[in-house]
């Protein structure tokens, strides 16, 4: 009778953990957008609420996704795009993660950081071909400004440990010194998206926070740099906090 017991005690929780979100997370590949820009159905839209619901991943799905191909699939989100239509990038992108909720699972589990971690350490700045297009070599540059976007979100920091942080500041200055070889393609924008990540960061840190000048403040809040010294401060504050931490 106890082992009986036993057995029913165990298929009752197993059933209850398949219920619960997060247990079943078994589908490694990123969600297949039935409709894309370019299609005649996209073409179709007249509004973009109209785009923004054809982009929603079904919840079923959305619960069954791997955080990796979870987070696959908000890089690849047709309407990432969107963040540059408002006055700043980080505007932009808090209004698409009020509306998509891709978003916000990714950024509500707890494995977020390290699924976009892995995909940033295998991103190479310098992986264009110099023969591409500028629309080709764009689009390439565009995955860097996603992707770090969505790790200086504080929904994303938050959750990171110390030597999470400093790992990703490391990376972050990789993949700067890359873009600065590269200048003629990044300019000013592409540095400050790398900048935006490691500025939240050192936010995220009272050691960090207090080395942070006044004039970066705004930066900090918007993602948007006016002067190309702006990364540059950012990069030396890094320097000065790693040798410090």
């Amino acid at each position: 009778m106890k082992t009986l017991n036993k057995l029913l005690g165990a298929v009752i929780f197993i059933a209850l953990c398949a219920n619960t979100p997060g247990f079943s997370q078994h589908l490694i590949t990123p969600y297949e957008y039935p409709i894309k820009p370019g299609t005649d159905e996209w073409k179709n839209f007249r509004t973009q609420e109209a785009m923004i619901a054809a982009c929603q991943i079904p919840d079923k799905v959305l619960n069954e996704l791997t955080t990796e191909a979870l987070a696959k699939s908000c890089l690849q989100y047709p309407m990432f795009p969107q963040i540059n239509a408002y006055n700043n990038t980080q505007q932009g992108f808090e209004r698409l993660a009020s509306k998509f909720n891709g978003f916000k699972e990714l950024m509500n589990r707890p494995g977020g950081y390290t699924a976009l971690f892995q995909i940033y350490k295998e991103m190479n700045p310098s992986g264009f071909s110099k023969d591409w297009s500028l629309i080709e070599r764009g689009r390439f540059i565009q995955k860097f400004q996603y992707i770090e976007m969505l790790l200086s979100q504080k929904a994303i920091v938050s959750k990171m440990d110390l030597k999470s942080k400093k790992a990703l500041l490391h990376e972050c200055q990789k993949k700067y010194r890359t873009k600065f070889e590269y200048q003629d393609s990044y300019s000013l924008v592409g540095f400050s998206h790398t900048s935006y990540v490691m500025i939240n960061i050192l936010n995220s840190d009272n050691a960090g926070k207090s080395i942070i000048d006044k004039d970066l403040k705004e930066f900090s809040n918007t993602a948007i740099a006016f002067d190309a010294s702006v990364p540059t401060r950012i990069n030396s504050l890094v320097e000065a906090y790693l040798s410090k931490n």
